[in-house]
């Protein structure tokens, strides 16, 4: 019976002498799993060119070293007899240095992948898909037309969700075709030429319309541009 608890006794005494080891067998064997686990998956080597998907499995893999390793160096301190203090704190020493390190890696990297999500301009941290759809800096160039000349009408889209269409329309629009659902990013960009025969005494206004991908519509028919013309 004696016999039995001293190889009990020698046996909890090597587990104790080599607990870091054994911790870092552990955290090894740990690796091991997760590289056969991808091996074996095809679909996850694929998924992999997503960046998101690499950017998160990197910081996992990183992450989890970092907690092993400090596994194995709290278990290599509570386990280790006193006896050997300065072997244990010469050992400790140096795994902390390389912990600092992993944690500084690790630092970085979840910065870089939760901060900069973050934007530090509460005003604009609304997204363009969020703020609603409308016509800016809409005008017509040049300021006066003579009869048979050219002209643009130019704007800018905002807001709603890209890409849109446009249409562009006048009163009266004697001569003038009328442009319906053509796309753009954003910037409207129309030439137009002013027939010879138009009435210069006539008023000519320009109407714009406007929609986005999700059905969002907006117009400038309350507030038409209007053109200058000369003879």
């Amino acid at each position: 019976m004696s016999e039995e608890k001293g190889k009990i006794a020698r046996a909890l005494d090597w587990v104790l002498n080599n607990a870091g080891f054994l911790a870092g067998v552990v955290t090894a064997g740990g690796f091991v799993v997760i590289i056969l686990v991808m091996f074996f998956n095809q679909p996850f080597f694929e998924r992999l060119a997503d960046k998101e998907v690499a950017r998160g499995l990197i910081t996992f893999l990183v992450a989890l070293s970092t907690v092993g390793l400090a596994l194995i160096l709290i278990t290599y301190l509570i386990a280790s007899k006193q006896e050997n203090g300065d072997v244990v704190k010469e050992n400790y020493q140096m795994g902390k240095e390389i912990l600092n390190s992993m944690i500084g890696v690790l630092g970085t990297i979840i910065g870089f992948y939760f901060g900069s999500t973050i934007n530090q301009n509460p005003v604009s941290n609304v997204s363009d898909q969020e703020k609603p759809l409308k016509i800016i800096s809409a005008k017509v160039e040049p300021d006066t037309i003579e009869v048979g000349g050219d002209f643009k009408v130019t704007a800018e889209i905002s807001g709603g969700v890209a890409p849109y269409e446009y249409g562009i329309s006048f009163i009266p629009n004697e001569g003038l075709v009328k442009k319906k659902d053509l796309p753009t990013d954003g910037v409207i960009n129309e030439k137009y030429t002013l027939p010879d025969n138009y009435d210069p005494d006539r008023q000519l206004w320009v109407m714009l319309q406007i929609k986005d991908q999700v059905g969002g519509s907006q117009d400038n028919i309350s507030n038409p541009i209007l053109i200058n013309v000369s003879k």
